[in-house]
């Protein structure tokens, strides 16, 4: 998936703005000098912001709900699918 196609796709999913934004910077940063990422890279960057940033600031369970959105925005969508 294109680096720039993971903060869409998880606000697309129902993630809050901010926080699609927020992982889709760190998967800007995380691409390095190429613009794919597998799938399961994506997914590590989000947990890893959601876990990190969101996650001391929510509910628990408003964590593991965002953390459902971005397993099933970037794991669960068939390859070539546009994000719904």
């Amino acid at each position: 998936m294109l680096a720039e196609d993971v903060g869409p796709a998880v606000l697309a999913a129902g993630l809050p703005r901010v926080h699609a934004s927020a992982i889709g910077a760190r998967a800007e940063v995380e691409r390095s000098h190429i613009a794919l990422l597998s799938r399961w890279t994506a997914y590590q960057v989000a947990t890893a912001v959601l876990t990190h940033e969101v996650g001391p600031r929510v509910s628990s369970e408003r964590s593991r709900a965002f953390e459902r959105v971005a397993a099933s925005a970037l794991l669960l969508q068939e390859h070539g699918a546009a994000p719904a």
